[in-house]
């Protein structure tokens, strides 16, 4: 029931695709989404850089390369 009147209400909570991490508010800057028009993939950094920039819902690439810094 809560979960459906959060998502008539707008309501929406993001979370890594990959790990399942939790994301919102200045959290979810930590976050990268797939720019496959119509895709919902979304990733933390840590799964981002373990997938090697590819999308494991479309396989396309998360991001153009250089959109994002990579830390060594």
């Amino acid at each position: 029931m809560c979960a459906w009147l959060a998502r008539r209400m707008g309501v929406h909570q993001q979370y890594c695709m990959g790990c399942g991490r939790i994301g919102g508010g200045a959290a979810s800057q930590d976050f990268i989404a797939c720019i496959t028009p119509g895709c919902r993939g979304i990733y933390c950094r840590e799964c981002y850089q373990l997938l090697s920039n590819v999308c494991s819902i479309c396989m396309a690439p998360l991001a153009y390369q250089g959109d994002v810094d990579e830390e060594m």
